[in-house]
């Protein structure tokens, strides 16, 4: 991948990959979700992770960490995510299945799972529904399920 060939040329080596990418599109009907549109999200999603992955490792020296973002919708599903809600629980099994592969080179793989973060792909009822989830939860944070 270019990322990291760019990066540890320049940098000399690399200690740290963050796996941060995703597509998402809401589709409030099962039966509009197309192909297309399904395939997209997995290569985005799962492909990239995979492909970053793979070229950074060799490399990272031991003491290096792998963090991916996955998502609390990949824990516990959407109703209008379905194919991104399927991404992300594939992200989870991905750490933690990787991570089995890493743990004796010294490489550390993890992931986060965060709630609703506010990006142009989130349609206004979802913002309505957070913002409304925001006000019933201590401190103003976003409970799992809103």
């Amino acid at each position: 991948m270019e990322a990291v060939a760019r990066t540890t040329k320049e940098l000399v080596h690399l200690d740290v990959l963050v796996n941060n990418a995703a597509f998402q599109e809401h589709v409030n009907d099962f039966e509009d979700l197309t192909e297309t549109h399904f395939d997209r999200t997995l290569k985005m999603n799962l492909y990239g992770y995979f492909h970053m992955a793979k070229a950074a490792m060799p490399h990272m020296k031991p003491g290096s960490a792998i963090v991916m973002t996955g998502a609390v919708t990949g824990l516990l599903g959407n109703k209008n995510l379905l194919d991104y809600s399927m991404t992300k629980g594939g992200i989870h099994a991905f750490v933690r299945s990787l991570a089995t592969h890493l743990i004796d080179k010294g490489i550390r793989v993890s992931a986060v799972a965060p709630g609703p973060v506010w990006t142009p792909s989130i349609p206004p009822t979802a913002i309505r529904k957070v913002s409304r989830a925001r006000g019933r939860a201590p401190r103003g944070r976003i409970p799992p399920r809103c």
